[in-house]
C-alpha cells in the first residue's frame, strides 16, 4: 500500500476490528462522510510491541470504543486506508500509533 506522506486525514469513527499482528497492527473503523454515508477505513499501524510501550493497549484499541485517528491517507484517494500516525481517545489522550515514529 502507498501512502501519501504529504497528506494527513482525520478520521473520526467506531473501532469495528483490530489485528494485533507482525509486522504491523491493523485497526479498521466505520466512520461517518459528509453525507452522512458509513464508511470502512482501515488503517497500518506499528507492529504490537511498539505500541504497547507507548500505551496503545488493546484495552485502548478494541472493538466498539471511539476514536479519533490522524494518518498518512492512502495515494489512492478512492481506497479508504491509511498509515496511523496517533490515536486521540474519547478521554482526550493522543497517543503515538505509527511505524515510522
Amino acid at each position: 500500500m502507498a501512502y501519501d506522506l504529504q497528506k494527513v486525514v482525520t478520521v473520526e469513527g467506531i473501532v469495528t476490528e483490530v489485528k494485533w499482528e507482525n509486522p504491523h497492527t491493523w485497526v479498521y473503523v466505520d466512520a461517518k462522510d459528509a453525507s452522512g454515508k458509513v464508511v470502512k477505513w482501515g488503517f497500518e499501524g506499528a507492529v504490537p510491541n511498539q505500541l504497547y510501550r507507548r500505551g496503545v493497549t488493546p484495552a485502548v484499541l478494541k472493538p466498539g470504543v471511539q476514536l479519533t485517528i490522524k494518518a498518512h491517507p492512502a495515494r489512492d484517494a478512492s481506497r479508504h486506508f491509511g498509515e496511523l500516525m496517533e490515536v486521540v481517545t474519547a478521554d482526550g489522550r493522543t497517543l503515538r500509533a505509527g511505524s515510522g515514529q
